[in-house]
């Protein structure tokens, strides 16, 4: 969930372009009868038209006769795998990002988050993450009411850092910011430490909650 989008800048993102979707079906393009691709970031017409003829490019067989290759945001596919295909009801998805989507009997859609973590995307896994990394920078300056945090240590553990200053070095080494799914990853690191009765972490995973209902 999230707004982090199979395509960013005209680029194709990372393992998410049509070949590496299609490295299984070489040579039975033919035999494919449908299509369906449920992605994080496809909420425009303009996206959904670009994935839909990527796709129909390489799998020429497919969506000639009628419209068989469908686009949608991945929150749609969250809730027809969870309602056996019916598009109707409501779907809140926590992973990286957050998103939620209702669908009325009529086909009427609402939606909330989803817009990524450049806009903070409360209860999402980066959001956790990227609060306990705030958390655990305090913890290292002496800053705050909560510097005996298992949060510093702990994260420094996951990440196999000696020295709090070498989360500076983590964090921007390849660039001005982390990636959003490097940053996600510290999101369990923050709830073990919540569960195992860290002040700190748990005024994290307190707001997160709050950030999703």
């Amino acid at each position: 969930g999230g707004a982090g989008g199979a395509e960013q800048e005209g680029r194709w993102n990372g393992a998410a372009t049509p070949d590496a979707l299609l490295a299984g079906t070489a040579g039975a393009a033919g035999e494919i009868g449908a299509m369906v691709l449920a992605c994080a970031g496809v909420d425009r017409d303009a996206d959904r038209v670009r994935w839909r003829d990527a796709l129909a490019q390489r799998c020429p067989g497919v969506g000639t006769d009628k419209p068989r290759i469908l686009v949608d945001n991945d929150a749609v596919g969250a809730l027809a795998a969870g309602t056996g295909g019916e598009l109707r009801g409501v779907v809140l998805i926590a992973g990286t990002g957050t998103i939620a989507l209702g669908v009325t009997a009529s086909g009427f859609r609402a939606r909330a988050a989803g817009w990524g973590p450049a806009f903070d995307d409360r209860g999402s896994g980066h959001h956790i993450a990227s609060r306990g990394l705030a958390a655990a920078a305090r913890a290292a300056d002496g800053r705050g009411a909560h510097c005996d945090s298992r949060l510093l240590p702990d994260i420094l553990a996951h990440l196999r850092l000696s020295e709090p200053e070498d989360l500076i070095s983590w964090a921007y080494g390849e660039g001005p910011a982390p990636a959003w799914s490097e940053v996600a990853q510290l999101a369990p690191v923050v709830l073990a430490a919540a569960a195992a009765g860290d002040v700190a972490a748990g005024a994290v995973v307190d707001e997160a909650v709050a950030g999703v209902v």
